[in-house]
């Protein structure tokens, strides 16, 4: 099944928020797993592109963490909502890790999910936080 990238993002959103919300006791792909099942009504592997997203987040969280404190000193990450935490998450994912997608897509695609899922401040707060990872990307890659 063909299910389009835009859409898998807003999965692997979903996944994250559980994932987050639940304190990661399970693994991003264990509750995608069960998500893609239950409640998206797919199969994992009509999900791949939604799986690479969260795993690469699970196994960046670490620097992703780092970073999304570093281009938002001003919001405490524990302050930041859960679903901003995971746009941030797979904006700075996609613009560091996947050279697949171009870093505007990543960053226009993480606006959308502000939009559709975030509060009315989200889109702007997305967009300040992934334009200066953007600009930053060399430097970040290089540490």
């Amino acid at each position: 099944m063909n299910i389009s990238r835009h859409l898998c993002r807003e999965f692997a959103l979903q996944t994250l928020f559980t994932w987050f919300y639940y304190d990661q006791q399970k693994s991003a792909k264990q509750i995608l797993e069960a998500l893609a099942l239950h409640y998206f009504h797919y199969e994992v592997q009509d999900l791949l592109f939604s799986l690479a997203i969260v795993e690469g987040v699970e196994n960046h969280m670490e620097s992703l963490r780092a970073i999304i404190e570093r281009f938002a000193p001003e919001w405490p990450f524990e302050k930041i909502s859960l679903l901003d935490r995971g746009i941030l998450s797979i904006g700075i994912y996609e613009i560091l890790y996947n050279e697949e997608v171009p870093d505007v897509v990543a960053i226009n695609e993480a606006i959308e999910l502000g939009k559709k899922f975030g509060d009315e401040a989200s889109p702007k707060f997305v967009n300040g936080v992934l334009n200066n990872v953007m600009q930053h990307k060399e430097e970040l890659l290089a540490s």
